[in-house]
């Protein structure tokens, strides 16, 4: 079977130009370029060098690059990094997948050492079709709780609402009680609000972020605000230590 590179920042030209620099390949001549829509099957090659323009022409052969018929094939596949971490078993020459989304990538040189790379055996390329979307979800942030809350606060008059109002959500937050009882925090604070004020906090306050960002500030409030412990406690449910820091410096109870 063959040995499969994947190029995402260079092309052909330049690839060609290195394979011949680093006497990967003699001359020019003895690259091929797979024509489009063309299916090899059981073909013998006369050259051990094939470059790969199209995605889909990757995948169209990708039985016969896994079969005998392609022993010392090496093939370069040109297609954006997204496509080609979809192929398990395919070699990133200049570019790189970092995090646990796969979606993020680093254009590089290309790392020619691959082509002189010893297998005991071939890796077998396996087309592993990528949900990035879910693995977006999975890895995003929550998203932000200080930012709306501060924004809409700010939006107050400075001398007489935004303190107070500041510590009673951050009161409120770490009590653990339902947000109909926001409205005893806010009149304990000593400040009267709108309906139409109380009604923003209450939306903010019950966003999915909040409810993740609450989970995180009482778990931490478990362990007696053991500050060892607060990244452990965030990083799973991807909150920002900050963040929770910040609302229990602002809390009226988390000083007494």
């Amino acid at each position: 079977m063959s040995v499969v590179f994947g190029v995402a920042n260079h092309s052909p030209n330049q690839l060609i130009d290195s394979l011949t620099h680093h006497k990967v390949v003699p001359s020019r001549a003895d690259v091929l370029v797979l024509p489009k829509k063309l299916s090899l099957r059981d073909r013998k090659l006369r050259k051990n060098v094939l470059l790969v323009s199209h995605a889909p022409d990757f995948m169209r052969n990708l039985q016969f690059f896994n079969s005998p018929y392609a022993e010392k094939l090496k093939v370069f596949v040109f297609a954006s990094p997204l496509t080609l971490n979809g192929y398990s078993g395919v070699l990133p020459m200049d570019y790189s997948a970092h995090g646990s989304t796969g979606c993020t990538f680093g254009q590089k040189s290309l790392d020619m050492s691959l082509c002189f790379k010893k297998f005991a055996r071939d890796p077998v390329v396996v087309n592993t079709p990528i949900n990035y979307m879910t693995r977006l979800v999975e890895s995003v942030i929550a998203g932000s709780l200080l930012n709306p809350l501060m924004t809409f606060i700010y939006t107050l008059p400075s001398s007489t609402h935004q303190t107070p109002i500041k510590s009673a959500v951050s009161d409120w937050l770490l009590s653990g009680k339902p947000v109909i009882k926001l409205h005893h925090f806010i009149r304990e604070s000593g400040v009267q609000v709108t309906q139409r004020v109380f009604d923003r906090l209450e939306l903010i306050l019950t966003s999915d972020s909040a409810k993740v960002f609450r989970e995180a500030l009482l778990a931490y409030k478990k362990t007696g605000m053991n500050s060892s412990k607060l990244d452990s406690i965030c990083k799973p449910l991807h909150v920002d230590s900050y963040e929770i820091t910040y609302i229990l410096s602002v809390s009226g109870k988390s000083k007494k």
